[in-house]
Order: structure tokens, then sequence, then C-alpha cells
């Protein structure tokens, strides 16, 4: 299977351990079986390009995230998993990493 099978899997991999969803879960909402996730992540097989657009809309991501072939949108991906945890911060953990932040900047 080329390379570009392989590198899509593992970036579904990581967006799925993101956001903490197991095979399983992912599979049940993006209608397929945890084997064929499975085999996604695993680069094994070639999912269709709607199927690759329902994945990275279930992992409330960009499909340019996942797919691997352009490095411009591949640089948007630290700032997009930021902004996704953020999201899910509480108002005082938001306050606490903005001053991390501000402390990370001024050293």
């Amino acid at each position: 299977m080329p390379q570009i099978y392989r590198e899509l899997g593992k970036a579904i991999k990581r967006q799925r351990k993101i956001r903490k969803l197991t095979q399983e879960t992912l599979a049940d909402r993006v209608g397929i079986t945890p084997q064929y996730l499975s085999r996604i992540e695993r680069g094994v097989v070639r999912p269709t390009l709607d199927l690759i657009y329902e994945i990275s809309r279930v992992l409330e991501c960009s499909v340019y995230v996942l797919l691997p072939s352009s490095l411009e949108p591949q640089r948007g991906f630290l700032s997009e998993d930021i902004s996704y945890r953020m999201n899910h911060c509480t108002e005082h953990q938001k306050m606490l990493l903005l001053s991390f932040a501000s402390w990370v900047l001024s050293q």
C-alpha cells in the first residue's frame, strides 16, 4: 500500500487518541466496523474520499489535518489541536494556560 495511506491512517489514529475515542466509538459514529477502522489506521485499505470527510467531521478536524499531501495545511495541525483542547477547558484552566503561555513567551 502506498505511503500516503499509512500517513493518513497515522493521522486518523492521532486525532482519535487526542479526542480519547476508542476505535469502536469512532467506527460506530462514522458507520463502519472497528475492524475496518483498524485497517484504515494501519494503512492497509484505501478509504473513499467520502469516508475520509466523514471521519474528519466526526473528529471535528479539517480533512487537511488528515491528508499528508500538502505541507501548508499540516502547519495548522498544532493550532487546530490547541483550539480543540482549549474548547474543552474550564474558564479556570484557560486562565492558567494563558498565564503559562504569557510566561513562556516572555522567556
